[in-house]
């Protein structure tokens, strides 16, 4: 039977552990192939072993595997389920205790800018750039001031990170 179509409907009842195996299905790990690996990965929406070796696929649904059983979700389902909660501390910024970040009320955080990974990288790497220069510039001795911000060059975003 063609891979795709015998692992169609597996879910993470059919994965087991026995004797330090995996099994999926009734299948031991020796029996399984590349093939029914990457389907099982697909079904069961684990990402990131396209381009792993046979191996490296069966350790990670053996952890997958455990951390499921031990916790009841995956990784992934539980920083989705983090972030998709009721809690409005989490979805707005609290800055009621620092003057220089009261003063963004020019800000709109109610609309959001989609950005792609690459652009967000880039943005980080800067602004991690920024701050690690106004860190320096505040603990060069001979600084007179205990504000942080003096050292930012105007830039909250680069504050934020102190």
């Amino acid at each position: 039977m063609e891979a795709a179509k015998q692992f169609d409907n597996v879910t993470w009842a059919d994965l087991g552990i026995v004797d330090d195996e995996l099994t999926v299905c009734d299948h031991d790990e020796k029996s399984l192939k590349y093939k029914d690996l990457q389907a099982v990965c697909s079904q069961l929406k684990i990402w990131g072993v396209k381009n792993a070796t046979k191996e490296q696929t069966i350790k990670k649904l053996v952890f997958m595997h455990q951390v499921k059983t031990r916790y009841g979700k995956t990784l992934e389902e539980g920083v989705l389920e983090a972030f998709h909660c009721a809690d409005p501390m989490i979805d707005n910024l609290h800055f009621g205790d620092d003057e220089v970040l009261l003063d963004l009320h020019y800000n709109d955080f109610k609309k959001i800018v989609p950005h792609g990974w690459k652009e967000l990288h880039l943005m980080w790497k800067q602004i991690y750039s920024d701050y690690k220069s106004a860190l320096s510039r505040f603990t060069t001795l001979g600084t007179h001031s205990s504000d942080f911000f003096d050292f930012c060059e105007g830039r909250p975003e680069t504050y934020y990170l102190r």
